[in-house]
C-alpha cells in the first residue's frame, strides 16, 4: 500500500513539475519571440500553436496535483456559515460531485482520444499534430482527479474538522 501511495504522489508531482516546466518555457519563448520580432529578425510562426497546446496539457496534468495540495480556488462563504458537521457533509457532497465529474472526464476523454486515433485525425495549422495526442491528458487527469476526490472524501470522514477550519486541508 505504501508503494502505491508513493507512486501515486510521484505521479502527481510529475504532473505539477511538467506544468511548471511548460509555463516557464512559455514565458521564456514568448519573451524570445517578442525580442526577435522587435529586432526585425523574424518570427516563430509555430509558437502560438505550441503555447495553445501547452496551456491545455499543463492545465490538465497539473489539476490533480493542485487538488492534492488543496491549492485550488475555494469559495468558503457557505462552509464557514455551517457548523462542523454541516461542513463535513458539504465536503463529502462536493467530493462526490467532483469524483463523478472526474470519472466523466476520464470516460469521455478516452472515447474522444480513441475516436481521434481510430480516424487518424490530424490537426493542421503551423504544425501537423495527431489529435489524439492532444486528448491524452484528459483521461489521465480525470483518473487522477477521481482518485484524489475519493481520498478527500475518506479524509472528510476520518479527520475531525475544528470550528473555524475550512475543511480537511486548509490549503493556502
Amino acid at each position: 500500500m505504501l508503494a502505491a501511495r508513493w507512486f501515486y504522489l510521484k505521479l502527481l508531482e510529475l504532473g505539477g513539475l511538467l506544468a511548471a516546466l511548460a509555463y516557464g518555457l512559455i514565458a521564456l519563448f514568448v519573451t524570445i519571440e517578442v525580442a526577435i520580432r522587435n529586432l526585425g529578425i523574424g518570427s516563430m510562426l509555430w509558437l502560438t500553436e505550441v503555447i495553445e497546446y501547452s496551456l491545455f496539457v499543463a492545465t490538465f496534468v497539473a489539476a490533480p496535483w493542485v487538488l492534492n495540495k488543496a491549492a485550488h480556488v475555494r469559495v468558503d462563504l457557505l462552509p464557514l456559515a455551517l457548523p462542523a458537521r454541516g461542513r463535513r457533509v458539504l465536503e463529502c457532497v462536493v467530493d462526490s460531485l467532483g469524483f463523478t465529474i472526474s470519472l466523466f472526464f476520464c470516460w469521455y476523454g478516452v472515447g474522444v482520444a480513441y475516436d481521434a486515433y481510430d480516424t487518424s485525425i490530424v490537426v493542421y495549422n503551423q504544425l501537423a499534430v495527431p489529435e489524439w495526442w492532444l486528448f491524452l491528458p484528459v483521461p489521465f487527469a480525470g483518473a487522477l482527479l477521481a482518485i484524489e476526490f475519493v481520498l478527500r472524501f475518506v479524509r472528510s470522514l476520518t479527520i475531525s474538522v475544528p470550528e473555524g477550519a475550512r475543511g480537511p486541508q486548509d490549503g493556502f
